[in-house]
């Protein structure tokens, strides 16, 4: 199973350097699987921990979610029916998850992925906060340490603790900035204490980061998850959306570079 899943992850790899090259193939597979940073260019890791986007290189709950809505997006434009693509979005939630290496945001993220992908075909309420405890509970009975873990379960709880009312506060704002803003203030406000036991600094313009550069990573994200799924039914049609995600991939970095490089770009205490 280990080797089955370290040649997949290798294959597809392999078709990313095809056409990103030896230096943005190994980000797209950080940035889509996590792991294997002593891969990726020199000085991007502390550039994304400057800008407070090095969440963004370890898998999450927005890889599973986008994950999850290119399957269902392929599935009905496929034609599926509902039981068959929930059950195809599940195998695919868990298979994404143990190219990823079952780490503790991974799993987290695709047991209330899965949970979401029921609730489609059963049509039955999905609340984010019972997702969350379902998934919360069901990891800590299989390891009560995971108590100890600093993962993306306070993150996750913020969000769906506090959207609603830090959105009153931009609510002048346009609705894509809104949202922008509101999920990024929402999800640091659990967790602000924890970064600064565990890393002694909080990135200043982490905002403007995830308004300027993490869409476009988003966006690169979707592409290349659409492009892995492509490769393994339809290598053509996989290479042109790779085409289309190296300007992306490049955009986005060197943008993310400019603003880590910024004055005063971490508070220290």
């Amino acid at each position: 199973w280990e080797a089955f899943l370290q040649d997949l992850r290798q294959a597809l790899t392999g078709r990313y350097e095809v056409i990103l090259g030896e230096t943005y193939a190994p980000v797209l597979a950080s940035l889509l699987f996590g792991g294997h940073y002593e891969d990726l260019p020199p000085g991007l890791l502390e550039s994304f921990s400057t800008t407070g986007l090095i969440h963004i290189l370890s898998v999450s709950g927005s890889h599973v979610a986008l994950l999850l809505a290119v399957i269902q997006l392929i599935g009905r434009v496929l034609g599926l029916r509902p039981r068959s693509l929930c059950c195809i979005s599940v195998t695919f939630l868990f298979l994404y998850g143990a190219l990823s290496d079952f780490s503790s945001p991974v799993v987290r993220a695709s047991l209330m992925g899965a949970a979401s992908a029921l609730s489609l075909t059963a049509r039955r309420e999905y609340l984010a906060g019972h997702a969350l405890a379902l998934a919360m509970a069901g990891m800590l009975l299989y390891s009560p340490y995971l108590c100890f873990d600093l993962s993306s379960c306070g993150a996750s709880a913020g969000i769906i603790l506090f959207q609603r009312p830090v959105s009153s506060w931009f609510a002048g704002l346009p609705l894509f900035l809104r949202d922008c803003l509101t999920v990024c203030v929402a999800a640091q406000i659990l967790v602000v204490p924890l970064l600064f036991s565990a890393f002694f600094s909080f990135p200043v313009y982490s905002l403007v980061a995830n308004v300027l550069v993490a869409p476009v990573l988003d966006l690169v994200m979707v592409l290349g998850l659409l492009a892995s799924v492509l490769s393994l039914l339809w290598g053509s049609a996989a290479d042109m959306v790779l085409w289309l995600i190296k300007p992306l991939l490049v955009l986005a970095l060197k943008g993310n570079a400019f603003i880590a490089a910024l004055p005063g770009s971490r508070f220290w205490a």
